[in-house]
C-alpha cells in the first residue's frame, strides 16, 4: 500500500509539474537563443543534406559523407526511437511525405512539433522582460510531454 501511495504522489508532482502551471518560470536570453539554434539545425539541416537509397541509403552533406547507421544499432543492435528520424526530415523537406512515413511514422509529426517549438523559443526571447503566458507554458508541456510519449510507444510497437 505504500509503494501505491509513493507512485501516486510521483504522478501528482509530475501531472503538477508539467501541467497545472500556476505561475509563469522565469526564463533567459540565453536558454531561449540555444533552442532556437538547436531547432534552426534540426528544421534547416535536413534541406541541404543528400540522400542516395542506391547507396545502402548514405546521407552527405555537401563532399561529407555521414554515418548510416544508429550508434544504438550498431552498440546494442536494436534501434532506437529516433532511427529513420534524419531520413524522413530529409524525404519531408524534398517533398516525399509518404517516403518520409515509410522512414519513420513520428517524422512529420515531429517536425511540425519543431516547428512550434522553434516559434514558441522565438516568441519567448521577444517577450523576454514580460512573464510568458501560463496558458502557452501549459500548450508547450503538453506538447513536449505527448511528443516524448508518442516516440516511446511508436519505438515500442
Amino acid at each position: 500500500m505504500a509503494m501505491i501511495n509513493r507512485l501516486i504522489n510521483y504522478w501528482r508532482r509530475f501531472v503538477n509539474y508539467f501541467f497545472l502551471v500556476d505561475k509563469p518560470y522565469p526564463h533567459d536570453r540565453g536558454f531561449h537563443i540555444s533552442y532556437l539554434v538547436f531547432m534552426a539545425c534540426f528544421l534547416l539541416l535536413p534541406i541541404v543534406i543528400k540522400f542516395k537509397a542506391s547507396e545502402k541509403e548514405a546521407l552527405s552533406l555537401g563532399a561529407c559523407k555521414l554515418p548510416s547507421s544508429c550508434l544504438s544499432r550498431e552498440l546494442f543492435g536494436t534501434p532506437c526511437p529516433g532511427c529513420g528520424l534524419t531520413r524522413s526530415f530529409v524525404c519531408l523537406t524534398h517533398g516525399e511525405f509518404a517516403k518520409s512515413i515509410s522512414y519513420h511514422r513520428m517524422g512529420i509529426t515531429l517536425y511540425v512539433f519543431f516547428l512550434f517549438q522553434f516559434f514558441y523559443h522565438a516568441y519567448c526571447l521577444n517577450v523576454l522582460s514580460k512573464p510568458i503566458p501560463i496558458k502557452l507554458q501549459r500548450i508547450n508541456a503538453v506538447l513536449s510531454t505527448g511528443m516524448i510519449v508518442l516516440l516511446l510507444v511508436n519505438w515500442i510497437l
